[in-house]
């Protein structure tokens, strides 16, 4: 049995450099070693899907939607009982979806082929961003047609706030204050 989980797992809507992390443990009391695994993109809330780099001693079969990384069945770098090893993919979450989830998995080097284990990974998208409020306290003094030319002595207030009732895919922000 294989512990698996992918971090982040809360992506905003349209955001470019999104790397995924999923980790895959070979569960203590595990007699058999992980020798592939699979990331199968989600079908829905992803516009855009790129496999990661293979770990060293494993190979990488890319393809549009899916990565499968395999080592060998002699190789020293199966994942062994109670190890972990991190596996990357690249996604451009859409508003297509209030989640995407993700199918992970994992093969063993049980004889005589193997027994695959199923994982399925929920990444949440926010694609409404919070509405930030600016104000600018005392001491201010006053510019050429405007008033805040600050001091190092002023009081400079942000307020962000999100509501999860304006839009269902709006995971919220709870109030707050920097």
């Amino acid at each position: 049995d294989a512990t698996v989980t992918i971090s982040p797992d809360i992506a905003n809507c349209n955001e470019l450099g999104n790397t995924f992390t999923v980790t895959v443990t070979n569960n203590a009391g595990s007699t058999d070693k992980i020798l592939q695994v699979e990331i199968y993109k989600a079908l829905t809330g992803i516009s855009s899907f790129k496999c990661g780099p293979a770990p060293k001693g494993w190979t990488l079969f890319s393809y549009t939607d899916r990565c499968i990384y395999v080592t060998g069945l002699e190789s020293e770098y199966k994942i062994e009982e109670g190890e972990t090893l991190q596996f990357t993919f690249d996604a451009v979450m859409s508003s297509d979806s209030c989640t995407s989830k993700f199918v992970v998995v994992t093969v063993d080097d049980a004889y005589p082929t193997g027994e695959r284990d199923t994982h399925e990974l929920t990444v949440q998208i926010d694609c409404t961003p919070p509405i930030i409020t600016k104000t600018v306290g005392d001491p201010k003094l006053p510019g050429n047609g405007f008033d805040w030319w600050i001091t190092q002595d002023t009081n400079i207030n942000v307020l962000a706030e999100d509501s999860k009732k304006d839009d269902e895919c709006n995971l919220g922000l709870d109030y707050c204050r920097y």
